[in-house]
């Protein structure tokens, strides 16, 4: 039976690779939270844009890393890491038990097509456990079924997607939350959320059982709509456009990157809305206004001031509050004030 989905196996070598890479990559995430939920502890600088323009700039990653790491040293860039990796652990095993469910019921699978004996050779020759194949198989893209045939494929292999991560984000949501709010301590200096049973005791209590899916709305309408468009584009234009395989790697990623691009915001909203009703310093004013009273009204605020794309790029950042060019030089009209920790 073909699989129908890019979930990948939760083997103990899978489990290590990610626990590598979440453990290297951890600080740049920390830093990029920060980012989003807008704590800007450097005060910004003048520069020119690739154009010449004067503008202020705010500073990058890593000079935010290091700014974390004189504050907090070396273990201030590791807040958080258990909990982090327990949320991707969680959500790894769910994703991968509601796929296995999926598959023994046979829900949203498709029948395997029978492959010419070419394609089989191929496939055999290249040994590649890939998302691509695997869509093959599907009969996604295979150019002898009607197309009508080869959409209803697509849909009810988008369906096993979404189905798949719409579990895994529901199960693994309080523990996002508790790294979330173990990241924002760094604001104001707070400890209550270190230790993993602590961290989730100290969400119970300070928002209750609702507050273990705070953010939960705008991660999943985020995730749903980026897999959703990233798939249908590539179906689009690999159906339609250009059957030739060579292009599919690049198609994927191109997609891929305009998907993530338009459901961005709804990360930072996420980010935002994951601290609101606690009582860290890093939810109330300035870095969390009180109007923040939903998502809706999150995401609205940070539009209108031209804020819901922060974090999105992380080397080269622009100071978007009001200034004024003198002499060449960009000053902002707001005076900046620096965060006492």
């Amino acid at each position: 039976m073909s699989s129908s989905s890019d979930v990948k196996p939760c083997s103990w070598q899978n489990m290590a690779l990610r626990i590598v890479a979440g453990t290297a990559t951890h600080p740049l995430e920390l830093a990029k939270f920060l980012i989003q939920i807008g704590h800007e502890p450097i005060a910004p600088y003048p520069t020119k844009t690739l154009f010449g323009r004067p503008t202020l700039a705010l500073p990058n990653v890593f000079q935010y890393l290091k700014h974390v790491k004189q504050v907090d040293g070396m273990a201030g860039c590791y807040r958080g890491l258990v909990l982090k990796l327990t949320s991707q652990a969680v959500f790894s095993y769910t994703q991968h038990c509601a796929a296995e469910v999926l598959k023994t019921h046979e829900i949203l699978i498709n029948e395997p097509v029978p492959s010419n004996k070419k394609d089989v050779a191929q496939h055999e020759d290249n040994n590649e456990d890939s998302e691509e194949e695997e869509e093959y198989e599907d009969g996604i893209y295979d150019e002898e079924l009607p197309m009508a045939e080869r959409r209803t494929r697509f849909l009810r292999n988008l369906g096993f997607k979404l189905s798949c991560k719409t579990v895994a984000i529901i199960a693994s949501q309080p523990f996002q939350v508790a790294t979330c709010r173990a990241f924002a301590q760094f604001v104001g200096r707070e400890t209550k959320y270190n230790g993993t049973m602590g961290a989730i005791v100290c969400v119970y209590r300070e928002s209750g059982f609702f507050g273990f899916w705070a953010g939960l709305t705008p991660r999943l309408l985020g995730e749903i709509t980026a897999i959703t468009l990233s798939s249908s584009l590539v179906f689009l234009v690999r159906s339609y456009l250009s059957q030739d395989r060579t292009l599919n790697n690049l198609v994927s990623a191109v997609m891929g990157f305009l998907a993530s691009t338009v459901s961005y915001p709804f990360h930072v909203v996420s980010s935002c809305m994951t601290i609101k009703g606690s009582s860290l310093r890093a939810a109330e004013p300035p870095t969390t206004p009180f109007t923040h009273t939903n998502w809706l009204v999150c995401m609205t605020r940070l539009r209108a001031d031209g804020q819901w794309m922060r974090g999105s790029s992380l080397l080269w950042r622009y100071y978007t509050g009001p200034q004024v060019i003198i002499g060449n030089r960009a000053v902002a009209l707001e005076p900046f004030k620096a965060v006492k920790y």
